[in-house]
């Protein structure tokens, strides 16, 4: 691990402010949770806590069914990159999400969407999307998105709204 050579003070609360400039390149937004970690060393270290990310292998699984059973791109990720894809999709799991692709999730609804940007670096799969956020007790956690290249299908619409109550639950869990 490398030091930033930033310093802060712990105020009278114990709370100590993280600097602007490394919360905009780490995607830390106000109520994102953190994790603190001790080692044995006694050394603290500060780590964007995910719920999604903390059950990759089971999103991952659901990812390949998904993909595997209506030939489509299927990813999930959490508000800040692609945690598990299966499919056209697999290509960019741990890339960033895209602003576009976030304010979908914001939006707290799924819908369909035309040639959405998927991640940072532009990577768009699929011309016709499907985004499913993925909610706890009205927190905002990340989403699962199904791509397609012409039309998703209101029946694959309806396997990806109950895959993403599943991850839900799981998230929950």
């Amino acid at each position: 691990m490398s030091g930033t050579g930033i310093v802060r003070r712990v105020d009278e609360l114990g709370r100590v402010v993280i600097p602007k400039e490394i919360r905009r390149v780490l995607g830390i937004k106000e109520g994102t949770q953190i994790q603190i970690l001790m080692s044995e060393g006694g050394e603290m270290t500060l780590k964007k806590y995910s719920p999604v990310e903390e059950k990759q292998s089971k999103m991952k699984e659901v990812c390949d069914i998904l993909s595997v059973k209506t030939g489509l791109g299927v990813a999930v990720c959490d508000d800040y990159k692609i945690t598990a894809a299966g499919g056209a999709l697999k290509g960019i799991v741990g890339k960033e999400i895209s602003e576009s692709f976030y304010r979908a999730l914001e939006e707290r609804r799924s819908g369909l969407y035309d040639n959405i940007t998927l991640t940072k670096d532009g990577s768009i799969v699929g011309k016709k999307q499907y985004v499913v956020p993925i909610m706890a007790a009205g927190d905002l956690y990340g989403g699962l998105i199904m791509t397609a290249s012409d039309n998703v299908g209101e029946k694959n619409i309806a396997v990806c709204d109950v895959a993403a109550k599943m991850l839900e639950l799981e998230i929950n869990a």
